[in-house]
C-alpha cells in the first residue's frame, strides 16, 4: 500500500518586543498571502475561491471534497515550536507539515508563510 507523501517545514521569525499573534493570526496571514501570491482571479474571488480545481490558492485553502461534504481537510498545519533566544534576538519557530499533492507546491507555501510570518511577527501584543 502506497501511503500519502509528508514533508515538514521549519521557519524561524524574528521578534519585537512582546509576543506574536499566534498560529491563528499566522494561518490567516498565511492564506492572505496565498492567494496575492496564487489567486487566478483575485478581483472575483473576494469571498471563495471561484475555480477550486485550477487555482493553486484554492486547491490548497479551499479543497473541494464533493459529493455530501464541502470540504476537505487542510493539506497543511501549523505548530508552534516556542520563542528562542538566538545570537541576542528572540526568534519564533514554526513547523508546518505538508501532506499529498500540496507538496509539489510547496515552495508557493513556504513564500507565503515567509510573508506571513514577517507581516504577524510585526503584529505583536505590546507593541
Amino acid at each position: 500500500m502506497k501511503g500519502l507523501p509528508l514533508s515538514l517545514l521549519e521557519f524561524s521569525f524574528a521578534l519585537p518586543e512582546g509576543e506574536p499573534t499566534g498560529i491563528m493570526g499566522l494561518r490567516g496571514a498565511l492564506g492572505l498571502w496565498l492567494r496575492r501570491l496564487a489567486c487566478l482571479r483575485p478581483s472575483r474571488c473576494s469571498e471563495a475561491c471561484l475555480e477550486p480545481d485550477a487555482c493553486l490558492y484554492g486547491r490548497i485553502f479551499e479543497p473541494e471534497a464533493g459529493g455530501r461534504y464541502r470540504y476537505l481537510p487542510l493539506p497543511f498545519a501549523l505548530r508552534t515550536l516556542g520563542i528562542h533566544e538566538e545570537e541576542a534576538r528572540r526568534v519564533w519557530r514554526v513547523a508546518m507539515p505538508v501532506v499529498g499533492p500540496a507538496l509539489e507546491r510547496a515552495s508557493y507555501l513556504a513564500l507565503a508563510l515567509a510573508q506571513a510570518g514577517e507581516a504577524a511577527s510585526d503584529l505583536t501584543e505590546g507593541r
